[in-house]
């Protein structure tokens, strides 16, 4: 009876020990499937903030085409067309991880001006959105 008893202990130890394995593989599985996705969802984020920066450029280049190229207004649309010119530069270059350290950094080094600029962009999506 002991024997029997024995057996059918070790044949319990032997289905959950192969329940926790099944458990843990698909664990595993799930895991994988799931950093396999952000990681596509990474490389699109890149790759459309990357063709923003080359269309922000070609529209800078656009606006040293069209705009005058002297007196107060060319200055102007130069100006313009040199911070658009940057930004698309550092958005063709750099990705979403690059982007969200740079603007942590910014983050610490101005934290009430960008408590500001939050709270300014915040004023002005809601005034957006609430108005009939």
């Amino acid at each position: 009876m002991a024997t029997s008893q024995n057996a059918t202990i070790e044949n319990v130890k032997d289905k959950v020990s192969a329940a926790g394995s099944k458990i843990r593989e698909t664990g595993e599985k799930a895991m994988n499937e799931v950093s396999q996705r952000a990681e596509e969802v990474r490389e699109k984020s890149d790759k459309g903030i990357s063709t923003l920066g080359v269309k922000m450029s070609d529209f800078a280049d656009t606006i040293r085409e069209q705009a005058p190229e002297s007196g107060s207004l060319g200055s102007a649309a130069n100006a313009v067309a040199d911070t658009l010119e940057s930004s698309g530069e550092y958005l063709s270059e750099h990705g979403v991880g690059d982007i969200a350290a740079d603007l942590g950094k910014v983050v610490r080094r101005y934290p009430m001006q960008s408590l500001f600029v939050g709270l300014g962009v915040g004023v002005l999506l809601g005034s957006a959105f609430s108005r009939k």
